[in-house]
């Protein structure tokens, strides 16, 4: 049996309450985000525990990702506790953790993007297990793979150390940000192509009716001469709809906005914007 979902953007209920809310027609809300912000939320505590290594997907970067969230990881638990015998925090897929990989050790990881650098440690000794909170250092490895402000395994102990004393989360997560998804809930996986809907039609016919065929720029109303008023988006994206990123320009406005000088070398544009220009001079526009 083939079920047939409805289209909301034609439900006439729903689009008279969102007019009511202020919310335009083909805005609709992101589950992705929601989601996305959970995670956020989970790992800016005491992080989240996992057993399994390969949960963790190394980026091209080498930096490590979660649920499209870069991600700093640690072992939680510590058999003797000692300064010397304390886990280092991995911030890449360096030696260490490439072994891991390899070897699929199930091991008491947590992942976190906490930047206080304090992490939870279980201390066990016996049957006993005792929760701390303790600074660690970061793995010398993962400052290796990344280049980190140049740093080297060739060089010698005292270097190194003062790179790992120096070293902050804070400043990493500003040199590879915490979250891959960008403010409109797409990362560069689940990005869409940047093309006209297929109802791309419908959509701009319906927008220049919302602003009575008139040009948002510079004025001129073209309810005679509807194929002279176009639909622009705003952000360039031609996949983003809603009305917020869009605007009714005229054929002349529209070749004047940034990227689109194209517009003036195509006869048949040009036509268009000539046309539009003798409109606005018998209306005394300018």
């Amino acid at each position: 049996m083939i079920i047939k979902l409805p289209n909301f953007f034609e439900n006439n209920k729903l689009n008279a309450l969102k007019e009511k809310m202020g919310i335009d027609r083909y805005t609709y809300g992101n589950y992705r985000d929601c989601q996305n912000q959970g995670v956020r939320e989970l790992l800016n505590g005491k992080g989240q525990d996992f057993d399994d290594i390969n949960e963790i997907t190394p980026l091209k970067d080498h930096t490590l990702t979660y649920n499209n969230e870069r991600v700093i990881l640690y072992i939680r638990d510590v058999a003797n506790y000692g300064h010397s015998d304390l886990p280092r925090f991995h911030i890449a897929k360096c030696s260490t953790l490439q072994t891991m990989f390899e070897n699929n050790r199930k091991r008491r990881y947590v992942r976190t993007q906490n930047e206080t650098g304090i992490f939870y440690l279980n201390i066990i000794g016996g049957n006993n297990v005792r929760e701390i909170e303790e600074k660690l250092d970061v793995c010398q490895n993962c400052l290796n793979i990344l280049d980190w402000d140049g740093f080297s395994m060739g060089w010698d102990r005292a270097k190194r150390d003062k790179y790992v004393r120096d070293f902050t989360i804070a400043r990493f997560f500003e040199k590879y940000p915490k979250s891959l998804v960008d403010s409109s809930g797409y990362s560069s996986i689940n990005s869409s192509v940047n093309q006209y809907p297929k109802n791309w039609n419908e959509i701009s016919r319906n927008y220049r009716a919302f602003k009575n065929w008139t040009c948002e720029k510079c004025g001129v109303n073209l309810v005679n001469y509807t194929s002279l008023l176009e639909t622009h988006h705003i952000n360039g994206q031609k996949n983003e709809c809603q009305y917020s990123n869009l605007m009714a320009l005229c054929a002349d406005c529209h070749s004047k906005m940034p990227m689109h000088s194209h517009m003036s070398n195509n006869p048949r544009e040009r036509e268009k914007i000539e046309q539009v220009k003798r409109i606005k001079k018998e209306k005394g526009i300018f």
